[in-house]
């Protein structure tokens, strides 16, 4: 499970190809239904691009029981 910020490997939606490229996690929904990525492009304009994505079944589990838990500090 990914959380907030972290830098995850992705295949933009509106891409012609299918190469992964880094995107950053910048929104979580608080219940684990949707999460967005952000990708930026260096080439031309330096353009951000942020798509919605609805979790898998397996992700959104996991997003469950990560929401459920609760935050522990050392």
């Amino acid at each position: 499970m990914f959380k907030l910020n972290d830098i995850i490997s992705a295949v933009p939606e509106s891409s012609s190809k299918s190469v992964a490229v880094p995107a950053r996690v910048c929104y979580i929904h608080p219940m684990g239904r949707f999460y967005e990525l952000e990708f930026h492009f260096r080439k031309g304009s330096g353009a951000v691009y942020r798509e919605s994505r609805f979790f898998t079944p397996s992700e959104y589990e996991l997003s469950l029981i990560h929401i459920s838990e609760p935050t522990r500090h050392a």
